[in-house]
């Protein structure tokens, strides 16, 4: 009877990894399709871009998306930037940058949603602190032309990163820092931001990088693994004593009958 148990809680434990397994090789696809699309973006073979691109949609809807593990509202998001590619491939009057930036934007989220350990996203935390440590210097220094291509470039970056730090980062640090970038796009001004303000930004910027979710392993997996680990060693061990307690038994009554 034990062994049936034990039996049955290993056949439990090795469907789950399988479905992990097989949700693994769907991302994969989408992950190739994705990063196709934007190798081909960037060598501005459009045609062939949207092609592959209509690919990713197909392949996308013909799966389980609740095996994926992705929520309601990061398929939301997938599905905004989805089009936003979608019409800037489409569209004449989108810029060969454009065009990039919203592919390579896309091709990160797919990443975010589904990467365990650092996303991809990350990567560019080193090179958005440079470049808004760039444009507070130019502000300091009152160089308005040098400030704005600053700020031009730190904007750009944000957007790219964006939609994956939404599904990575907890929303109250990506508020804070989409405020900071609101101010400097609308009302921030050499004259009008002090030193003060840009220490806040650079800590709210840092807190936004530092809060991506460390741990990205499943936590259903991590409970199956340990409750049927748990579980088995206890019914083994269950069976094992009740084993040496009979053959004790049984060698002290061939002890009394000698």
């Amino acid at each position: 009877m034990k062994g049936r148990i034990v039996g049955i809680l290993l056949v439990l434990f090795f469907a789950y990894t399988t479905t992990v397994h097989a949700a693994e090789g769907q991302w994969e696809k989408l992950d190739n399709l994705s990063d196709q699309t934007l190798s081909l973006v960037e060598q501005k073979e459009y045609k062939a871009a949207q092609h592959l691109f209509r690919n990713f949609s197909n392949e996308f809807t013909s799966l389980n998306t609740a095996s994926l593990g992705v929520s309601a509202e990061d398929i939301r998001i997938l599905t905004l930037c989805y089009e936003q590619v979608e019409r800037s491939l489409l569209s004449s009057d989108s810029s060969d940058e454009e065009r990039f930036q919203k592919a390579t934007q896309f091709r990160l989220l797919v990443d975010a949603l589904h990467s365990k350990h650092q996303p991809m996203w990350t990567e560019l935390e080193g090179s958005m602190l440079a470049t808004f440590k760039e444009m507070r210097n130019e502000a300091v220094k009152g160089e308005k032309a040098a400030y704005e291509a600053q700020l031009k470039q730190f904007l750009k970056e944000y957007d790219m990163i964006l939609p994956s730090a939404q599904v990575d980062v907890s929303s109250p640090y990506v508020q804070r820092v989409s405020a900071d970038v609101h101010f400097l796009q609308t009302e921030g001004t050499l004259s009008e931001i002090n030193d003060e303000q840009f220490n806040q930004m650079e800590q709210n910027l840092k807190d936004f990088f530092e809060q991506v979710k460390e741990n990205r392993t499943d936590p259903s997996f991590i409970w199956v693994t340990i409750t049927t680990g748990s579980i088995i060693i206890a019914t083994l061990f269950y069976v094992g004593a009740r084993k040496y307690f009979a053959d004790q038994k049984r060698k002290s009554a061939r002890g009394r009958n000698d």
